[in-house]
C-alpha cells in the first residue's frame, strides 16, 4: 500500500510538473522529452507490477490526451498512436495477458520515435 500512494504522488507530481511548465510545452523537443520520461516510467512500473498496468494507463492517459493543444513538431501521428495504445492499455490492462504485453511494447518502440 505504502508503495501504491508513493507511486501515485509520484506520478502526480510529475504530471503536475509538466503540465505547469507553459514554457516547456511551446517547444517540441523539451515536450518529447517529458512525455518519453513519463512514458517510459510508465512501461517499467508496468513491467514491475504487471497488475496495475489498467490503472497506470488511466492515469498517464490523462496527460497524453491533451498532446493537440501542445507543440509536438512533425510527431503528431506518433503522439496519437501513444495515445491510442494507452487507451486500448486502459481496457485491454485488466484482462492482462499477451495483448497487454505487445501494446507495452508497441508504446516503447513509439517513444523511441520522439526527439530526444
Amino acid at each position: 500500500m505504502k508503495n501504491r500512494t508513493l507511486l501515485i504522488a509520484a506520478l502526480g507530481v510529475c504530471l503536475g510538473c509538466s503540465g505547469g511548465a507553459k514554457d516547456d510545452t511551446k517547444d517540441p523537443a523539451k515536450y518529447a522529452l517529458s512525455i518519453k520520461g513519463q512514458v517510459q516510467e510508465f512501461l517499467d512500473e508496468s513491467s514491475r507490477e504487471p497488475a496495475r498496468t489498467s490503472q497506470l494507463a488511466a492515469v498517464l492517459l490523462e496527460t497524453l490526451e491533451v498532446y493537440p493543444t501542445q507543440a509536438v513538431g512533425d510527431h503528431g501521428a506518433t503522439y496519437s498512436q501513444l495515445t491510442e495504445r494507452c487507451r486500448e492499455l486502459v481496457q485491454a490492462g485488466k484482462a492482462g495477458g499477451a495483448d497487454v504485453r505487445n501494446k507495452l511494447n508497441e508504446m516503447a518502440a513509439l517513444i523511441k520515435k520522439l526527439p530526444g
